[in-house]
């Protein structure tokens, strides 16, 4: 056998092997991003091919998935046993038809959903539409650590965090209204009334940081206001209080933090005490 001729078994050879696996490397795929619960068992089953075929296309697969992974997916049907050949489709078309176009189609509503539902930054608060957004605190408040009982306060509080201005960045209001009896006798007795606008972060759904910038009104009656007439000094307070709170809790919780007064008043000392309670 000449030179020339021994070529031709080899040309033959390779024309075979690519005409074999031509199919393979032609049939058509989709992209599948694991979800929770699922396995290679499950997946097989929705796209209608066997474990095998994915390891073949995935062998990072063959020992484990995880949620998020991306695995190929074959679209062309796993072979047939002998006792359902019979049953295959009528041609190239009817499979486009049946097969491809309608898991094409459930691919991209899946991509869309995980995009959009999933994916996107703050999506827990869209899963918690039946979050309060409005509290309601039972409060205990001392505006300064050196003196806490003279100073202490307790009453009723309502926080508001309504509008989302940015992923779990909102903004609301925040009133709470005070007394102080029974804590100091001193001759009198004061009433303290706050009210102001305030920022919220969630880092959960069951944690979140309120800071509240509260203009302060506090009134004092009792049988010794006449010794603020005498020295000269008013009956009325106000000021301006930040009052940046920690809230643990998803209805119902606790909360804690800082009370910085700052004083309209002239010869008034800036002071700094803490506040907490329970909401509800």
């Amino acid at each position: 056998m000449t030179p020339k001729f021994r070529k031709i078994p080899v040309i033959l050879l390779a024309a075979l092997l690519f005409m074999v696996n031509m199919p393979l490397s032609a049939q058509p795929t989709l992209k599948h991003t694991v979800d929770i619960g699922e396995t290679l068992a499950s997946i097989a089953r929705r796209y209608g091919t066997t474990e095998a075929r994915i390891i073949e296309i995935n062998p990072e697969a063959a020992d484990f998935i995880y949620v998020g992974m991306q695995l190929t997916i074959p679209l062309a049907p796993a072979p047939q046993s002998a006792e359902n050949s019979g049953q295959a489709h009528d041609g190239p078309d009817a499979f486009e038809t049946e097969t491809i176009l309608p898991l094409l189609q459930q691919q991209t509503d899946v991509s869309v959903q995980g995009t959009v539902e999933k994916d996107s930054p703050g999506t827990w608060r869209k899963e918690e539409d039946e979050r309060k957004w409005t509290f309601y605190e039972v409060q205990f408040m001392a505006t300064s650590f050196k003196s806490v009982k003279a100073s202490g306060k307790y009453g009723l509080g309502v926080i508001a965090l309504p509008w989302e201005v940015a992923p779990d960045l909102c903004v609301g209001g925040h009133m709470s209204l005070a007394v102080n009896f029974g804590l100091a006798s001193k001759g009198w007795e004061t009433f303290t009334a706050m009210f102001g606008p305030q920022l919220g972060y969630y880092f959960t759904p069951a944690v979140f940081l309120a800071v509240p910038l509260d203009v302060v009104c506090e009134t004092m009656v009792g049988s010794n206001t006449k010794q603020l007439e005498q020295i000269g000094a008013e009956d009325t307070f106000w000021g301006l209080s930040l009052l940046p709170s920690i809230y643990i809790g998803k209805k119902f919780g606790v909360y804690a933090g800082l009370v910085l007064n700052i004083p309209f008043v002239d010869n008034a000392e800036v002071t700094c005490g803490f506040r907490t309670g329970i909401y509800f």
